[in-house]
């Protein structure tokens, strides 16, 4: 199946986690877990409200970090997020 986003969507293959990343937190600080994955597909961007096209910041083979849960899931490992969801790039 082939998905094609619409507006500020993109579609993301969650990748699998790496083990042994080690992070320190301080005490009482809030921990939201994340995810990584990489941009399969991103649609042509979000339009103004005089309709100006906004085009999107990412790219197909981006890869990203979003929050857990966030975004829609598809079949298999694909999500469907708005581009706003990425926290940013894994370079």
């Amino acid at each position: 199946m082939k998905i094609v986003p619409m507006h500020d969507k993109i579609v993301v293959n969650k990748l699998p986690e790496r083990g042994l990343n080690v992070v320190l937190i301080p005490e009482g600080a809030s921990i939201r877990r994340t995810e990584t994955g990489e941009v399969m597909a991103v649609g042509p961007g979000r339009r103004t409200i005089e309709g100006a096209l906004i085009p999107m910041t990412l790219k197909v083979g981006d890869k990203i970090i979003y929050q857990k849960g966030v975004g829609f899931p598809m079949e298999g490992d694909l999500m469907v997020l708005h581009e706003a969801d990425a926290m940013g790039t894994v370079v």
